[in-house]
């Protein structure tokens, strides 16, 4: 949504866009309240095609659109020619608001309001990220019947990323001995199933520590040919207990992540960098991560173009 804003913001600036009447001195154009958007302009043609237009862009570049059967669009003095043009135009359908006012609350109950909007918002948030319990694994979560779309779209892409999240094993208790991937031979559990947590009797909690002992793999003797293979490759796994567990991501032909990969050398790269540095020509011929950040830090615009650019590379 934040992209969103920096598009609206960037179209408020055109000579052709006028603020809603009350929100001219703000300049405000949108509020975002949970998975609800809301836009403001001056009820005319011109405006209206600008926040379309913005929508359109957003689209773009989210695949998120606004859906014509559950948007609604609101009205106040607007004569009833222009009124026709603008629905035509957004497809939405015409909404009246309630009848009831502020005068109806006291001052109490508005502050009681407010702030059960703003607690509602934080709940909503964290709805969207529900944090596994305690012993569990994110890699063995299983998709609830009703989640949200982003922790839906988040645990669909699991059997993706997983395996470019290597786990370089240091003095903690964080890395999972069967889900995580920190094994040469890659996450244990669904290499070998169910059958060797039985065989090895460790139970399915148990993190990589759990088998080190004085700084050495204390992997159980076993007569099982997997098993034996697991314990083989151990001897390629380094241990360094002056550091805490972390993790990587790297690539199957180019091994750990870097910045310079990322955002320089690899062709999806290449190509966002082209279409980014024909609103930035300023940008042209830098070829390194730290050029990219030194330029950067520099700029003190606050165009579309930068903001974006700024966000993705800085922050």
């Amino acid at each position: 949504m934040e992209v969103l804003r920096c598009i609206l913001k960037e179209k408020s600036l055109l000579p052709d866009f006028n603020f809603h009447w009350k929100c001219g001195s703000t300049k405000l154009v949108n509020l975002c309240f949970a998975d609800d958007l809301m836009t403001f302009c001056k009820g005319e043609v011109s405006s209206i095609t600008h926040i379309t237009q913005s929508l359109t862009e957003f689209e773009a570049l989210s695949g998120l659109s606004p859906s014509s059967t559950k948007s609604n669009i609101f009205f106040s003095e607007v004569n009833p020619s222009t009124k026709a043009s603008i629905l035509n135009i957004l497809g939405f359908q015409e909404a009246k608001t309630n009848p009831w006012t502020h005068r109806y609350l006291s001052y109490a109950s508005r502050i009681q309001l407010i702030l059960s909007i703003v607690i509602s918002m934080q709940t909503y948030w964290s709805s969207l990220f529900i944090i596994p319990k305690k012993g569990k694994s994110f890699w063995s979560v299983k998709t609830p019947c009703d989640p949200s779309w982003v922790w839906r779209k988040l645990l669909n892409l699991r059997s993706v990323v997983q395996a470019h999240i290597k786990y370089k094993i240091g003095d903690d208790q964080s890395t999972s001995l069967w889900f995580d991937n920190w094994n040469p031979l890659g996450p244990l559990l669904p290499r070998f199933g169910p059958r060797v947590i039985y065989d090895l009797g460790l139970p399915k909690d148990f993190t990589v520590k759990d088998i080190i002992r004085s700084n050495h793999w204390a992997f159980p003797l076993t007569q099982s040919p997997d098993l034996n293979e697991i314990r083989s490759e151990l001897q390629a796994v380094p241990i360094n207990d002056s550091i805490e567990d972390s993790c990587t991501w790297t690539l199957t032909a180019f091994g750990e992540e870097s910045h310079e990969h990322l955002f320089f050398e690899c062709p999806m790269a290449t190509l966002i960098r082209g279409i980014l540095s024909i609103k930035t020509p300023h940008m042209v011929g830098l070829a390194t991560w730290q050029q990219w950040v030194n330029r950067l830090s520099n700029f003190k615009g606050k165009s579309l173009a930068i903001t974006i650019v700024k966000l993705v590379f800085i922050v």
